[in-house]
C-alpha cells in the first residue's frame, strides 16, 4: 500500500523489485534503457545499504523520466472506488474457477 500511496502523491517509489510492488509500480530495472511513463525505480540483487544507495544514485540520474502527472494517473487504478467496483467479479470469478466440484 505505501508505494499506491507514494504514487497517489506523484511521487515516484525506489523498490526491491519483488512481491507486490511489481504489480503496482511501473518501475525501470537496472541498466534498462527506458520505459514508457514509469512510476518508479527497482533494485533487486540485495536488500544491503549498499544496493539501496545504487538505487538512490540510479534514481538521481534519471530523475527527469519521471513525470508527476503520469505517476498519480496510474496511482488512480488502485482507488478505492476501482476497488470496490472490481472485487465482486474478482469473487464470483474465484468461485467458479476454484470452488471443489
Amino acid at each position: 500500500m505505501v508505494p499506491v500511496e507514494a504514487q497517489s502523491f506523484g511521487r515516484p517509489v525506489i523498490a526491491y523489485g519483488s512481491g507486490g510492488v511489481l504489480e503496482t509500480v511501473r518501475g525501470i530495472w537496472p541498466n534498462e534503457e527506458k520505459i514508457e511513463n514509469p512510476t518508479g525505480l527497482f533494485f533487486f540483487r540485495g536488500q544491503t545499504s549498499i544496493d539501496l544507495e545504487q538505487a538512490i544514485s540510479n534514481f538521481e540520474s534519471r530523475e527527469h523520466e519521471f513525470d508527476q502527472r503520469n505517476i498519480r494517473e496510474h496511482s488512480l487504478q488502485f482507488n478505492k472506488e476501482r476497488f470496490q467496483m472490481r472485487i465482486p467479479d474478482f469473487i464470483q470469478w474465484t468461485l467458479k474457477h476454484f470452488s471443489r466440484s
